[in-house]
């Protein structure tokens, strides 16, 4: 296996090869991918390794690499790589912290304390690096001190110095050896490479995974708990908590603000406060208006607490039921979307105003009106159910919460998707997996992916071992 990976390295070739579990696939592909690296570093030869478990991406970072460091001699550098909702933001952590009554609950309060000694002492700001955080039970408080798409105002930002991601992400960018996941791969493969930036050579571990995440970050999802999160982040009625109290708060006390001024954004804060939780009823009637309509539909036909899994076709039933249900919540859904731009809108040109935390919270309604914008763009796509280059389904389980249907709608050919995007634009890739061969043929899993169609502009070779099987397809790099 090793001698077929520096093979592709050299002659430019993506190469599928299976082998089966406990017999050294990680090794055989990192001491040729780094000693290929070191070789060229001159040229930023730099290798992208993916894996799609936690597990394995911890034992090639932590285990292996170190091993082999110590091991071949070579002077390389090696970065782990996650999503950005892996890491602090300091810029959050102060925002949030300096007004803790308003942006967090009574629960999120006690459980914070777990984050504040470990704030101190992190280097990396990776939240899986603080054993004594559940991150499972704490989503919703460790979400409140990362940042999202749209907060991030990059070189602009005070602690952009000492930004985790940043750190990370620049020393990935020099690399020999970069370890990431399939998830970050395939949100890479979505943003245009503006994540990961260029790189041309790729291993891909835990392969057979690959197709299926990249359906996940390909596609469309809609889901209640995505709006419910959304909008409790702008203003939770029940508990006074939100982006719109603090943004409140700091208008009342900004003195030097024209009362006229003052008076008109916070009557649309008002409102907003007042429509939030109409828009949160309106989403769950919605999905639970939906919910109902497909269970009735198939309860009759139905095994008791089974999955219920079906597409939604142009113009059938359902998606008839479907597209007449979601104007109600399309309006109140672009209605609440326009006040809450309005409100930006009106903040931001509050510039010469001496307003208490301004900056974050323009950055905190950028994120959320983005979010929010998205949501509705996901819905739209899959009611409309008007590309034929996607699937559309729903799935829904009568012992979930009435609410609790799932909608989506993915890209039909990912192999083009991912031939195009992905492979078309590698110098060399490795793609392997103790599971990708049927009746020892790559072509099913081959097609999946679009592997096989550089058999079209490259040349296409086979072979075959006992332990080792695999195929390559020359990339035409010399």
């Amino acid at each position: 296996m090793a001698d077929k990976v520096i093979d592709a390295f050299n002659y430019g070739q993506v190469v599928s090869i299976e082998a089966g579990t406990g017999t050294g696939k990680s090794l055989a592909y990192l001491i040729p991918a780094i000693h290929w690296a070191v070789k060229n570093r001159e040229r930023g030869a730099r290798i992208v390794i993916s894996t799609n478990t936690k597990n394995l991406q911890e034992q090639l970072f932590y285990k292996d690499i170190p091993f082999l460091k110590a091991t071949l001699g070579l002077d390389f550098s090696a970065v782990l790589l996650k999503g950005k909702s892996n890491y602090l933001c300091l810029d959050r952590w102060q925002h949030v912290m300096q007004n803790p009554s308003i942006r967090l609950s009574e629960h999120e309060k006690v459980q914070v304390g777990n984050l504040i000694h470990w704030k101190s002492l992190t280097q990396t700001g990776d939240i899986a690096g603080h054993n004594g955080f559940r991150l499972n039970s704490n989503m919703s408080l460790w979400m409140k001190f990362v940042a999202e798409d749209k907060y991030c105002p990059g070189k602009k930002c005070s602690f952009y110095n000492d930004c985790h991601l940043m750190k990370v992400r620049n020393s990935a960018r020099v690399a020999d050896v970069v370890v990431i996941n399939h998830a970050l791969l395939c949100s890479d493969i979505a943003a245009e490479n503006s994540i990961l930036g260029p790189y041309d050579f790729l291993i891909v571990d835990e392969a057979h995974n690959l197709e299926k995440t990249a359906i996940e970050y390909l596609g469309y999802e809609a889901i209640f708990w995505e709006i419910k999160n959304i909008l409790d982040n702008i203003f939770e009625a029940n508990k006074n908590l939100g982006i719109l109290v603090q943004m409140e708060n700091s208008i009342k006390f900004a003195d030097k603000l024209d009362a006229i001024k003052k008076k008109a954004i916070l009557s649309v804060i008002e409102t907003l406060q007042q429509d939030t939780p109409k828009t949160l009823t309106e989403a769950r009637k919605f999905f639970t208006k939906f919910n109902n309509y497909v269970q009735n539909l198939h309860g009759s036909a139905q095994e008791p607490d089974t999955n219920i899994s079906k597409r939604i076709k142009p113009e059938d039933d359902v998606q008839n039921y479907l597209i007449k249900l979601y104007e109600n919540l399309r309006n109140e859904l672009t209605g609440f979307a326009a006040k809450l731009y309005e409100l930006s809108e009106s903040f931001r040109i509050l510039e010469d105003s001496k307003i208490s935390k301004r900056t974050q919270i323009m950055q905190d309604i950028s994120a959320k009106l983005n979010r929010l914008q998205y949501f509705i763009q996901s819905l739209d796509f899959i009611s409309s159910v008007e590309t034929n280059d996607y699937v559309y389904w729903f799935e829904s389980n009568p012992k979930n919460k009435e609410y609790d249907i799932r909608m989506f709608a993915v890209p039909l050919k990912i192999d083009q998707m991912l031939h195009d995007r992905l492979f078309a634009n590698l110098e060399a890739g490795i793609l392997t997996s103790a599971t990708m061969t049927v009746d020892k043929s790559f072509d099913y899993f081959n097609n999946k992916l679009g592997i096989n169609l550089l058999e079209d502009e490259k040349s296409h070779d086979n072979y075959i071992e006992e332990l080792v099987q695999f195929t390559q397809f020359n990339c035409g790099f010399q």
